[in-house]
């Protein structure tokens, strides 16, 4: 019974770490279609935020033109 139980909570935690992936991906793909002095804009906000931690988010065209 101990063993289904640990089961159980094993998969709820690899189920819901999947959707959390979803969601972030949805999220990161919509900053990234913003225009670059928007993003330049929300990363200023978000520094702020958050400070003193950092989040670093580098779209796809960002890294083509380094």
């Amino acid at each position: 019974m101990r063993s289904l139980f640990v089961l159980g909570i094993l998969a709820v935690f690899a189920l819901s770490g999947c959707s959390q992936s979803q969601v972030l991906k949805g999220a990161v793909d919509r900053y990234c279609s913003v225009p670059e002095a928007s993003r330049v804009a929300n990363r200023e906000a978000v520094a702020v935020a958050v400070a003193p931690h950092r989040v670093e988010i580098t779209c796809g065209l960002e890294e083509a033109d380094s």
